[in-house]
């Protein structure tokens, strides 16, 4: 068996899951092991206010105004000398039956994708460093 590490490095993975956002339920994500950056949560009419301390958004799988604090911000290369600016917010989620406090996410409008919620490379290694190891991936590391 090869170490999670070493696969991830080598091979893009995408799976398709259903994981559970505090305040919006049951949402379909699709995993990319491709993605370095921040998870990604669809949201449009995103509106930072507060000196850049909050944002609002509308949850577009759920129809739901959200407002969170900002706790960082990306800079996105979307593609044809493009940059896009995300808030990333914090949220509590229960996955397969366990629940992670604090997964970041930045905001930004996914409708052209199959999924509002994009999971990366940084979700994956959270699962594999939790106390709950054997309830997604197990690695000879």
């Amino acid at each position: 068996m090869i170490s999670f590490k070493t696969y991830f490095e080598s091979n893009v993975l995408k799976l398709y899951e259903t994981i559970y956002l505090e305040n919006l339920g049951e949402l379909k994500a699709m995993s990319d092991s491709g993605n370095s950056a921040y998870n990604v949560l669809d949201g449009r009419d995103i509106e930072i206010f507060d000196n850049g301390k909050k944002v609002k958004f509308l949850s577009t799988d759920k129809n739901l105004p959200v407002e969170k604090d900002i706790v960082d911000s990306i800079k996105i290369h979307i593609g044809s000398n493009v940059n896009e600016d995300r808030p990333v917010v914090v949220f509590d989620i229960k996955f397969k039956g366990n629940e992670y406090k604090n997964i970041q996410f930045s905001i930004a409008d996914r409708s052209g994708n199959e999924t509002p919620i994009l999971l990366g490379r940084e979700f994956f290694e959270t699962l594999k460093n939790s106390s709950n190891k054997d309830v997604f991936i197990k690695t000879t590391d």
